[in-house]
C-alpha cells in the first residue's frame, strides 16, 4: 500500500450559495468606523447618533447625544426578524425589550455589549430598535428644558406609533491560522531533499465577511475585503523564483499592495524563457482572478536566513453580492483505506500558493505532489521519505515562528512524526517544537535552530 503524508488537521464546512445580492462596497464595522444612525426625538429632532459594530463574538451598540441631550433610559432590542422585536398591535414594547439601562442622573453616551447569537446568521439581516428617554437641559423655542422620547433612526413600525427600527448587517472575519501565522515552505526540485527551505515565508490571511441576502430571501454572507500579510524568511536553494498568490474574484476591485523594502525592479527570466518581477508597491484595480508576485528571490544571497522583507496587499471587492461564501475544498486530499485526509484547511482553497523558476521546468502550485521514485538527494539524513511516498512541493504548518530543517536534512529527520501522524496514534501536531526528534542532523541542525 503507498505511504502518504498529511501535512495539517484544520478543517470547516462552509455554506454554499446562490445568485446573491448584498450591500456594495460593504466593509467590517469597528469601534473607529461603526455603523451609524441618527437617534431622533420627538419624531422630528436629531439628538445624537446610535452606532453599532461587531467584532465576531460581540454586537456593540452605544448611544451618543449631542446639542444638549442626555440620556436617563435606555431600552434595546436585536432580533432576526421583526417579528421577534415586542410589539402590540405592530406599536414596539420598550419595556419589554431584552436589554435595558436607567441612570440617576442624566449620561451622555451608553454602551450595550451583546454577545452574537449564531442563529443571527440565518437571517439576511438584523432588526434593531433603539430606544431612549432623553433630556434636554438648554431652551427651547418656549424657554422651558423638555424630555422627549427617541429612537434609532431607519424605518416605521407597522402600528400607529412613529416609533422606528433599523436594520443592521453582521460582519465576520475568517482567518488563517486562527492565530499568529502559518509557515509557508517550497520544494522546487522533483525527488528533492524535502526540506522545505528553498524558500520559506510566514503567512496570514483574513476574510472580511458581511450579513446579506440572496434573490430568493436566503441568509448568505458575502466576501467584502481579503488581506494577506507575508514575511520572507529563508532563501537555501540554487535555483531563483517568482512567488505568486492567485485568488479568484468575480467582479472589479482595488488593491493596495504594502512592501517593507521597494520591489525589485528586474525582471527573472524563468526556464521557459518567460520573464516576471515583484507586483510594486501602490494601489491598483482589476477583475476577475488576482495574481500577486510577492517575491524574485534571485535579489537573495544564497545561503539566506531569517530575510525579514514583508509585502502586504489587501483587496476590496466593488460589489460584495458577486462573491458568495461558497462551500470549497480543500486543495490537496488523500485517501488511505476508503478515508480521505485532508491536508489543508477549506480556506486555503481559494488561494494558489505557486511558483515559477529557473531550473528544471520549476512551475508548482499550492495543490501539487508528487509520488518520490529517487531517494538519492535526501544526502545529510538519517530518516529519508520513502520511495512511493506522496508528498506536496508546497507545505503550510499552522505555526507560528516554525524552524525548517537544515539544507539536505529530510524533514523527517528532525520531525519524526511528520510522515505517518494521520495512519497512527503519533499526535497530529507533528510540527510544534516539542515534537523535534533530532535537532542535530545535518550540518547545524534546523535551519534556525537548533531548539534548546
Amino acid at each position: 500500500m503507498k505511504k502518504t503524508i498529511y501535512l495539517s488537521i484544520l478543517v470547516a464546512a462552509f455554506i454554499t450559495t446562490l445568485i446573491l445580492i448584498a450591500p456594495k462596497n460593504a466593509s467590517a464595522h469597528t469601534m473607529d468606523e461603526p455603523f451609524r444612525t441618527d437617534l431622533i426625538a420627538g419624531q422630528h429632532t436629531d439628538a445624537g447618533d446610535v452606532l453599532v459594530w461587531n467584532d465576531g463574538d460581540n454586537l456593540y451598540v452605544r448611544y451618543v447625544t449631542e446639542g444638549g441631550w442626555c440620556i436617563t433610559e435606555l431600552h434595546l432590542d436585536v432580533a432576526a426578524s421583526l417579528e421577534d422585536i415586542p410589539q402590540k398591535n405592530g406599536n414596539p414594547i420598550p419595556g419589554q425589550f431584552d436589554f435595558s439601562k436607567s441612570f440617576s442622573s442624566c449620561v451622555q453616551e451608553e454602551t450595550f455589549t451583546i454577545p452574537i447569537n449564531p442563529d443571527w446568521f440565518n437571517s439576511c439581516s438584523l432588526y434593531i430598535a433603539a430606544h431612549a428617554v432623553v433630556s434636554n437641559s438648554g431652551q427651547n423655542g418656549n424657554g422651558k428644558g423638555r424630555t422627549e422620547t427617541a429612537w434609532g433612526a431607519g424605518s416605521d413600525f407597522p402600528g400607529k406609533n412613529w416609533a422606528t427600527y433599523f436594520n443592521y448587517n453582521l460582519q465576520t472575519v475568517e482567518r488563517y491560522p486562527e492565530v499568529g501565522n502559518a509557515y509557508v515552505g517550497i520544494e522546487d526540485w522533483i525527488n528533492g531533499d524535502f526540506d522545505y527551505n528553498d524558500f520559506g515565508m510566514n503567512f496570514e490571511l483574513a476574510e472580511e465577511y458581511t450579513q446579506g441576502c440572496t434573490t430568493a430571501g436566503q441568509a448568505t454572507q458575502f466576501l467584502t475585503s481579503v488581506t494577506v500579510t507575508t514575511t520572507a524568511l529563508i532563501y537555501d536553494s540554487g535555483m531563483d523564483h517568482l512567488i505568486h498568490i492567485r485568488r479568484p474574484l468575480n467582479g472589479g476591485y482595488s488593491y493596495q499592495v504594502s512592501r517593507s523594502i521597494p520591489a525589485d525592479p528586474d525582471e527573472l527570466t524563468l526556464w521557459d524563457g518567460a520573464t516576471g518581477k515583484e507586483t510594486p508597491s501602490g494601489t491598483f484595480t482589476g477583475s476577475g482572478e488576482l495574481d500577486v508576485t510577492l517575491y524574485n528571490t534571485s535579489q537573495y544571497t544564497w545561503p539566506q536566513k531569517q530575510i525579514g522583507e514583508s509585502v502586504v496587499f489587501k483587496v476590496v471587492l466593488d460589489d460584495p453580492s458577486a462573491n458568495p461564501k461558497e462551500a470549497v475544498e480543500p486543495p490537496r486530499s488523500f485517501t488511505v483505506d476508503s478515508t480521505t485526509f485532508f491536508d489543508l484547511a477549506p480556506i486555503l482553497g481559494n488561494y494558489d500558493i505557486w511558483f515559477e523558476g529557473t531550473l528544471f521546468e520549476a512551475r508548482f502550485h499550492l495543490s501539487d505532489t508528487e509520488i518520490i521514485s529517487d531517494t538519492t538527494q535526501q544526502k545529510n539524513t538519517p530518516a529519508i521519505i520513502p520511495l512511493d511516498t506522496e508528498v506536496p512541493f508546497i507545505l503550510v504548518v499552522p505555526f507560528t515562528n516554525w524552524i525548517p530543517p537544515f539544507e539536505i536534512t529530510t524533514i523527517t529527520s528532525p520531525y519524526g512524526n511528520f510522515d505517518d501522524f494521520y495512519l497512527t496514534a503519533s499526535p497530529a501536531d507533528w510540527f510544534m517544537p516539542s515534537m523535534v526528534t533530532n535537532n542535530s542532523v545535518g550540518p547545524g541542525g534546523l535551519s534556525f535552530g537548533p531548539y534548546p
